[in-house]
């Protein structure tokens, strides 16, 4: 459930910035305002995991989906320079698909 959470809170991100556009905008802010994804029609969650999605493929490169149940949200993206997926609340901030580990040690080599 705590993974759930922590894409509500990414979907919060994306909303007051104005980054999902369409239908998926307006059904993230449901989502957000219900605290949950429990509240959707088959239709809206597709429709929100094609916005979110889309948003995901533009940020990080190479970022690949899966087919995600009903009522389930999507993988987080992986680390752009190691393997590991990224917690969902670090994604919307990411540097260059970068987990805040690698993004830091990238810093560190830039001083």
């Amino acid at each position: 459930m705590e993974d759930r959470d922590e894409f509500v809170d990414f979907l919060g991100q994306l909303v007051s910035s104005e980054q999902l556009e369409g239908p998926a905008g307006g059904i993230a802010k449901k989502v957000v305002a219900d605290g949950s994804m429990s509240g959707l029609t088959r239709n809206q969650h597709y429709a929100l995991m094609a916005g979110v999605t889309s948003w995901l493929g533009g940020n990080f490169a190479g970022y690949k989906t899966r087919s995600v149940e009903f009522g389930e949200s999507p993988p987080a993206p992986t680390c752009s320079e190691c393997p590991n997926e990224m917690p969902w609340s670090e994604v919307f901030l990411a540097e260059n698909g970068r987990c805040s580990w690698c993004q830091n040690v990238h810093h560190k080599d830039e001083d």
